[in-house]
């Protein structure tokens, strides 16, 4: 096994083709190949640094383990998956990163829904979630709730009472529905029926199928307690 010095970064780069910043998001970036960047926390994968970018916050210092050949070996070693086996650092820079990017809870009456979904706490508190971001922003709420750095955090939220809600679906059949969350869901409904009423940027008719499935749920939350 072979240890390297790296740096944790949040950054943006600037995206030539289209003259657009994208980010910020976390990279690490190892001493002997700054030309390229490694994505995030535990991934093996990387790309070649862009020509321009933005350090936004420099995290410290953590070490990267060559270890392609040995992923079983050191993941029985450290007491880690195998997927995270390739990077070794102190949970206070997750946490620490996780609060720069951590979403603001949506002001139901100073905003309009931005994403067909999200995350709805027990007190009805609402996250906004894109497609197929849920599962990453329940680790960033869930681990700066409990101020540990969680994983396996879909299942964890689920069973402390948070509720799903997809384009297509709210999953309340896996937790016991509050009557705050239903009051949210039925905010986020109003809100989504003036979105419709204007301009926006949700393509084709995904915003008017997400309307018909949150008035369907509501109509059956209603029915049922009848």
């Amino acid at each position: 096994m072979v240890t390297t010095n790296a740096q944790a970064l949040l950054i943006k780069y600037l995206h030539t083709p289209t003259n657009e910043w994208y980010g910020p998001f976390m990279i690490i970036l190892r001493d002997d190949e700054p030309e390229r960047w490694y994505h995030e926390f535990g991934s093996p994968t990387h790309m070649h640094v862009p020509k321009t970018i933005e350090i936004v916050k420099n995290y410290g210092r953590c070490y990267a383990m060559n270890c392609a050949r040995e992923h079983n070996l050191i993941a029985d070693q450290f007491g880690c998956d195998v997927y995270n086996a390739c990077w070794q650092w102190n949970d206070a820079i997750v946490l620490e990163y996780y609060k720069d990017v951590a979403p603001e809870p949506w002001d139901e009456w100073n905003a309009e829904i931005t994403e067909l979904g999200g995350w709805i706490l027990p007190d009805g508190t609402y996250y906004e979630c894109g497609r197929e971001s849920h599962d990453g922003i329940a680790e960033i709420i869930y681990s700066l709730v409990t101020n540990k750095v969680q994983d396996n955090a879909r299942r964890k939220v689920e069973e402390a009472g948070w509720l799903c809600v997809t384009e297509h679906q709210v999953h309340d059949y896996a937790v016991k529905i509050t009557e705050s969350q239903k009051v949210t869901v039925a905010l986020i409904l109003v809100s989504a029926r003036e979105v419709a009423k204007g301009e926006h940027d949700f393509y084709n008719d995904r915003l008017d199928k997400f309307i018909e499935m949150l008035e369907r749920q509501i109509a059956r939350w209603q029915c049922n307690k009848n």
